[in-house]
């Protein structure tokens, strides 16, 4: 019984010595804003919209883009669809969103309605 306890702790002490890195962030930059504009024309590829509020190197007014994500199309266009309802919701309530992104391409990757 011993022994198996020594192994048992010379194994945890081992797998508590393995390096782990946190993930990298997939995003430049976060902005708590309100919505001005939904641009709807290019979906259910993307949603793209303006905020008042500088987001990284994008400007207050400047287009943000969602990308849909997903596997299918049918995942894709959920994705957007989703966006849309949130973004449209917080336009329509008056109700600030906290946007994460990256300042290639302006593009959003995640969304939080506040």
């Amino acid at each position: 019984m011993a022994c198996m306890r020594s192994t048992q702790v010379r194994v945890l002490a081992g797998l508590l010595s393995i390096p782990v890195s946190a993930p990298a962030a997939a995003y430049d930059w976060t902005v708590e804003a309100y919505v001005n504009v939904i641009e709807i024309s290019y979906l259910p590829e993307r949603v793209v919209f303006t905020v008042n509020a500088d987001a990284g190197s994008c400007a207050a007014g400047g287009w943000l883009a969602w990308i849909s994500k997903g596997v299918s199309d049918v995942e894709k266009s959920a994705s957007s669809e989703a966006v849309l309802a949130g973004l449209m919701t917080a336009r329509a309530t008056n109700r600030p969103v906290r946007i994460y992104g990256t300042n290639a391409n302006c593009t959003v990757q995640f969304i939080h309605l506040l």
